[in-house]
């Protein structure tokens, strides 16, 4: 510091110039000393002070002793990485959830709820504060093949689904929200169709409320289906998303002739039994089953007995 002064001040030491420069470093010591001691924090494995947030945050503070607590985080860490970037975070998903995870979702049609006037909206409607985009949707599925088999028991499905939570929501801000999406609408009111065929039915063996499509083309053709409305009137399984203001093109997974795993976009309804996708079809589809958004009711009287269907992004 008295160098960059140059030589028309005095370096003498004990001189006023020399007290300055002198008390300047002893300051931006103690600041550097600072902000390592603070960096330090960010890793649990040189963190001192704030051992016990890691802790907390990790959810280890029965843990007997500091070292026990680092090695466990360390551990956690490992299985994630550092930084919640999108790959990161889907290389995680993809570990802990295996073959019933898809992919990761925003819902960015959904930002026209956001609050936008945070006194109008809270202080004096009342409303909770609303940010769409901060929500997540971890899309998943329980494996099943082109005739509708399941190939994971429910129990073990189960087991797993929401397995991610803990780590993945503590490595991420608070304020970033995951939901599971699992899109278990099969279609004009769950496959019952009315009570087409009771409370047993396999659409694929019986032929009713499937879909058809040839690779190239953008058409899926359907039978015994809703696309538009129901027997009773209500709307049908994709109109309601299509005709919202919102830009919805609601999802129609499906397992195709090939035995993958497909997600198209509904961009149009013209019928019941016809509707016109976002992409082409990449493999044929031939009198297969699907899943799609919505909540439905299990009972002809729309009675809440506890069999209602929920999915997280958009409500039928």
């Amino acid at each position: 510091m008295l160098d960059g002064m140059g030589s028309f001040l005095t370096q003498d030491v004990g001189s006023l110039n020399w007290s300055e420069c002198y008390t300047n470093a002893r300051a931006l010591a103690v600041d550097k000393q600072f902000l390592t001691l603070m960096s330090n924090q960010l890793s649990p494995n040189s963190a001192s002070i704030f051992v016990s947030r890691w802790a907390q945050i990790y959810n280890t503070l029965g843990a007997y002793n500091q070292q026990t607590i680092e090695d466990y985080i360390e551990l956690k860490q490992s299985e994630f990485g550092t930084p919640p970037s999108l790959t990161n975070i889907e290389t995680y998903l993809e570990s802990v959830l295996g073959d019933i995870f898809i992919d990761v979702e925003p819902a960015p049609e959904l930002n026209a709820f956001a609050t936008t006037d945070g006194y109008a909206d809270i202080t004096i409607d009342g409303l909770a504060y609303n940010a769409p985009l901060l929500n997540t949707y971890v899309y998943v599925w329980q494996p099943r093949d082109n005739k509708d088999n399941l190939l994971m028991p429910t129990n073990t499905f189960n087991s797993i689904v929401d397995s991610y939570h803990q780590i993945i929501e503590s490595w991420n801000p608070a304020y970033v929200r995951f939901i599971t999406m699992n899109l278990t609408n099969r279609g004009f009111q769950d496959g019952y169709g009315n009570n087409y065929n009771g409370l047993n039915y396999n659409n694929y063996l019986d032929g009713y409320n499937v879909v058809s499509g040839t690779a190239g083309s953008t058409t899926i053709t359907g039978v015994g289906t809703a696309f538009k409305l129901y027997p009773n009137g209500d709307v049908g399984d994709f109109s309601r998303s299509i005709n919202s203001g919102f830009g919805l093109n609601p999802p129609l997974q499906v397992v195709d002739d090939s035995g993958d795993l497909q997600t198209y976009y509904v961009a149009s309804v013209q019928s019941n039994t016809s509707l016109t996708l976002t992409s082409k079809l990449i493999n044929n589809i031939t009198s297969r089953t699907y899943r799609t958004l919505g909540v439905v009711m299990d009972s002809s009287d729309a009675g809440m007995d506890g069999q209602g269907l929920l999915n997280s992004s958009w409500i039928d």
